[in-house]
């Protein structure tokens, strides 16, 4: 049995000294948008709407600033 064991752990420790190594990146999800200019983003003829979804129990003290802020955001969808 604990020959398995031993097996298990340096078959996955290889694995991860392979992902580090070659494949350093493996976790990152960094994509990220090109700038665009003010004027580029007036110009968009369709904006998609959004949904908010507030998770609140026993926040009572706290949602209606938290209204308020989504309420006065100026996304034109």
């Amino acid at each position: 049995m604990q020959q398995v064991i031993l097996i298990t752990v340096i078959f996955n420790l290889i694995i991860w000294i392979y992902l580090l190594i070659f494949r350093g990146n493996f976790w990152l999800a960094d994509q990220r948008l090109l700038p665009t200019s003010e004027t580029e983003i007036g110009n968009i003829e369709y904006w998609p709407s959004v949904s908010v979804i507030i998770p609140a129990r026993n926040e009572a003290k706290l949602l209606r600033g938290t209204l308020n802020s989504l309420l006065n955001q100026d996304y034109p969808g």
